[in-house]
């Protein structure tokens, strides 16, 4: 079942683990516009679909961003589902430039976004370098310790592990359903061949 809003969706597919897009399209920050992170709606698309996860991404500009503001729709409307449906588990999705020398950062917020649960995010950060990954770090460039970020605020709200993922571009491709080989697809296999035993 798919929830429209003005400027997001939410697709349930009655999952334990879901996923989460807020940068697929421009956003407003601090009085400036912000560029989209489009690859990641073809991620998200793939995987929710792939993996029959619950997911939520934006549909449009709309002068805010989920990721910063204070007050956000957004963000209201995945904890009330997330509470409603017994979701225990949010992967936050973000793309960064691909000159940065990190291929993925996963974003805990010194473990408090994650309630100090190191053994899912050890066995995340294994899951990319199995697959080729060699620069995987924590809380590098990206620690998603702002309160105002989904993963902070859902981890707060919500009292679930959430991990905000920031993917190099450079591993990001624009259609993952003709590359099932891709690195980063297949770091995600790893991972929810393991995800039962953690949640």
């Amino acid at each position: 079942m798919k929830y429209v809003f003005e400027d997001f969706n939410i697709e349930d597919r009655k999952s334990k683990v879901m996923f989460s897009a807020p940068h697929c399209f421009p956003q407003l920050r601090n009085g400036e516009i912000k560029s989209a992170e489009p690859k990641t709606s073809v991620l998200i698309e793939t995987l929710s679909k792939d993996f029959n996860c619950s997911c939520i991404y934006k549909t449009k500009f709309y002068n805010n961003d989920p990721n910063w503001d204070e007050n956000s729709t957004y963000k209201e409307q995945l904890a009330d589902f997330i509470l409603k449906n017994n979701v225990k588990l949010l992967f936050d999705l973000h793309s960064m430039y691909y000159k940065r020398p990190v291929d993925v950062c996963v974003g805990i917020n010194s473990g408090k976004n994650i309630l100090n649960k190191y053994d899912i995010s050890d066995m995340i950060v294994e899951s990319f370098k199995a697959t080729g990954l060699k620069t995987v770090l924590v809380d590098s460039p990206f620690s998603a310790a702002n309160p105002n970020t989904v993963s902070a605020y859902i981890s707060n709200k919500c009292t679930i592990p959430c991990f905000q993922l920031e993917l190099n571009n450079r591993f990001l491709l624009l259609d993952y359903k003709n590359d099932d080989s891709s690195v980063v697809y297949n770091s995600f296999k790893n991972i929810f061949n393991n995800i039962d035993n953690f949640i």
